[in-house]
């Protein structure tokens, strides 16, 4: 016990608690999660919104460059969700942000092994 009254154990046990806890709301959801390369989250500092957000941007746009337009339509589609995606901007979009964080190695990293990098 101690002077609290409360044996040391418990408050140890009631601070991991709480650090389970805090970890639990900043992760991001599982359906994100899923959604993004492994780089993200092995991280152990938060990644920029900006960062994630094109790393997200970037998987879209390799996904639908390497589909194939059998028809008109299918060819539509493609064509409709990579102006969505804006990939015609992907590259210079990049190098914006790599200007802005060159400073932070965790998003130059992300940047990195999302192999957008035509080096």
């Amino acid at each position: 016990m101690t002077r609290s009254g409360i044996p040391a154990f418990h408050r140890w046990m009631a601070a991991a608690a709480v650090g389970v806890l805090m970890a639990a709301a900043v992760m991001p959801s599982r359906a994100v999660a899923q959604d993004l390369p492994d780089l993200i989250a092995p991280n152990p500092l938060p990644l920029p919104p900006e960062i994630t957000a094109f790393v997200k941007r970037l998987a879209g746009c390799n996904h639908w460059a390497g589909e194939e337009a059998t028809d008109a339509d299918r060819g539509a589609a493609i064509a409709q969700a990579r102006f969505r995606l804006r990939c015609n901007t992907i590259e210079q979009d990049e190098a914006r942000l790599r200007a802005r964080f060159a400073r932070s190695p965790g998003a130059l990293e992300a940047l990195d092994q999302a192999g957008s990098s035509e080096e």
